[in-house]
């Protein structure tokens, strides 16, 4: 990564429902990446599970919503109805193809928080002996995901999932390293999304198993979580685990952190853009721990359109906060 690398998480906004209404702001936005979340797997019928799911399907948002149960987009290797003109819709956003903005790359987010049950259900239906064989549902659908949305380069592990739950024996850290070189055998790189600064250890031990496993680098960077679960996260930390690793890996340009943009949600856990630039700015200078930071991300779009005009985050800034000055807040502070 030479330039400073923008990245801005999107869900619903950017959805087939919604997408043709937003692009032009994402072009006036300037940030070079999207990262479209949050896609969940089909967990199929069950007491607890969406009936209208099967097992591995991909989902794009809401799966367990009563009223909003999401989108299908990928079932039984094929792009379902309600996404069959997404795929030319995202292209637009990419500069090469629009000739409008700055997006280069677009992502794929899998996981989340708030009981979601992607990586527990990854590990009890398709782990098998430490890898996912290439003739499982979940192999075939993102094969097919990856042919019908050939632009889409990388998928973001954002797995909140620590606990057992339901699933004997779960391990994340086996799933993710399986996981991942399933999506490198297909074509995919891929991005992490931690926030728990006492994962370290074992977010490292995935790093290390994927570069071990394949001979080229698997893994392009980190979106380190430092809001609400991440609070207090210091990138210098990860930085330096990163580097610590020998793996020939600059931590400073891997590390890329994230800040939750204002919201209504969690208010105290939001930042207007004058405090994005503050926080990164401080990161990259502190006395302490300083780290050559080439990235940052914004959480998220959706609350980025909602929260435009809102003092929910700092009632003495009255400016309009649209997604261009959360940008330009993260390129003023890093450049």
């Amino acid at each position: 990564m030479n330039n400073i690398n923008t990245v801005l998480y999107a869900g619903n906004p950017l959805g087939p429902a919604n997408i043709s209404a937003n692009t032009k702001d994402v072009y006036d936005s300037n940030f070079n990446t999207i990262l479209l979340g949050l896609f969940h797997i089909g967990r199929g019928p069950g007491e607890k599970n969406p009936p209208h799911q099967q097992i591995g399907d991909i989902v794009f948002n809401n799966p367990d919503d009563p009223v909003d149960r999401g989108v299908i987009v990928i079932s039984g290797e094929e792009l379902k109805p309600a996404a069959r003109t997404w795929p030319q819709q995202l292209k637009q956003l990419l500069k090469t193809t629009s000739g409008k903005g700055n997006v280069s790359r677009i992502g794929c987010s899998v996981g989340g928080g708030g009981g979601v049950e992607d990586y527990q259900t990854i590990w009890k239906y398709f782990v098998r002996n430490g890898s996912i064989s290439d003739d499982t549902a979940l192999f075939k659908n993102f094969k097919a995901l990856k042919d019908n949305f050939g632009f889409i380069d990388f998928i973001d592990f954002d797995c909140e999932e620590f606990e057992l739950k339901d699933y004997p024996a779960y391990s994340w850290t086996q799933t993710l390293t399986a996981f991942g070189n399933m999506l490198k055998d297909i074509g995919f790189s891929i991005t992490f999304c931690p926030y728990k600064k006492k994962q370290i250890p074992k977010w490292m031990d995935v790093l290390k198993s994927l570069y071990a496993s394949k001979e080229e680098p698997t893994v392009l960077w980190m979106n380190l979580q430092c809001y609400d679960g991440g609070e207090g996260n210091e990138p210098a930390d990860w930085a330096k685990a990163v580097n610590d690793m020998k793996r020939g890996i600059d931590g400073a340009s891997f590390i890329v952190p994230g800040l939750w943009c204002c919201n209504t949600d969690k208010p105290e856990c939001g930042s207007v853009p004058t405090a994005v630039q503050t926080q990164f700015g401080s990161w990259k200078t502190d006395k302490e721990k300083p780290v050559a930071l080439r990235g940052g991300f914004i959480w998220n779009y959706e609350d980025i359109l909602a929260n435009q005009n809102s003092t929910a985050c700092d009632p003495e800034y009255t400016y309009p906060k649209p997604a261009l000055a959360y940008h330009n807040a993260i390129m003023n502070a890093l450049s």
